[in-house]
């Protein structure tokens, strides 16, 4: 038997306490005519952010930037078979225009420039629930080129690989893993480096041409409707001339609580520490 995802349609907005604001709009869906699901999403968004680099003498510099792009994303996938196993194409476009550019840092056309980036996409997913799952494991792999022939400024390719795995240990504790490896190469515009993505690590704080991460999650339901979660990890991000054990690894722990706002889709909502 299939199991046949929910069709989701979303439009919302964000205003951070630094100013930064977007809009954003998108859906996804399966097509079942052709076992296939899809996705869809775009918006403006303008985004204040510190960005970190590590100079030759091992002293770190901070620059504050100011991103105005609006991104397009695009995604069709097709089932293999029966199977759990799908395979399709991702698409991503990005304009963006940079404020404070600084020379010792930039490049002229990452001042204002179009990425456009075509990839491969293989997904197994096995979850019991695509919101917050008890049970099961999803693994998704992409590789993509962003080219010129394909309307881009730059050159680069990425590779990225993430598996989660959903263990429930008694009726009301779940236990989840994450492991997670991202690479680029070539030469893409720095604010679409690979970078750490963990709660408690702020966005794009540790970047590389290569990271690496490892993360649990356990969650207690002690109630129909409340549960608690504790989660750590670990993971490295190590830029070009660096080795692995040469790179620091960095930590984040914490705990958080959830409330099943949807029964029927299993639908939890919360807040981390």
């Amino acid at each position: 038997k299939t199991r046949v995802k929910p069709n989701i349609y979303a439009l919302g907005g964000a205003y951070t306490a630094n100013g930064t604001w977007l809009v954003a709009g998108g859906t996804s869906g399966v097509i079942k005519k052709w076992r296939a699901n899809y996705r869809f999403g775009g918006g403006y968004a303008n985004v204040n952010m510190n960005f970190y680099r590590t100079f030759q003498n091992g002293n770190e510099g901070t620059f504050e930037f100011n991103l105005k792009t609006i991104p397009i994303y695009a995604q069709f996938t097709k089932q293999i078979g029966l199977s759990s196993w799908y395979m399709g194409l991702d698409y991503l476009f990005l304009s963006t225009e940079l404020g404070n550019a600084n020379p010792l840092f930039n490049t002229p056309k990452e001042i204002k420039g179009i990425v456009s980036k075509l990839g491969l996409v293989f997904d197994y997913d096995k979850r019991d629930n695509v919101f917050t799952p008890d049970k099961g494991i999803r693994w998704n792999t992409n590789l993509a080129q962003s080219a010129e022939f394909i309307g881009s400024d730059y050159e680069f390719t990425t590779f990225s690989s993430a598996a989660y795995w959903y263990i429930p240990v008694s009726k009301r504790i779940i236990s989840g893993f994450r492991a997670e490896y991202q690479q680029i190469f070539g030469s893409p515009p720095f604010y679409l480096k690979p970078y750490i993505v963990m709660r408690g690590i702020p966005v794009m704080r540790y970047q590389g041409d290569i990271t690496a991460l490892a993360e649990t999650e356990w969650r207690w339901d002690f109630t129909n409707r409340h549960s608690l979660v504790t989660f750590g990890g670990t993971a490295k991000a190590i830029s070009d001339g660096d080795t692995f054990q040469n790179s620091n690894w960095r930590v984040s722990v914490g705990v958080g609580w959830r409330y099943l706002i949807a029964r029927k889709l299993k639908l939890r909502a919360g807040i981390d520490i």
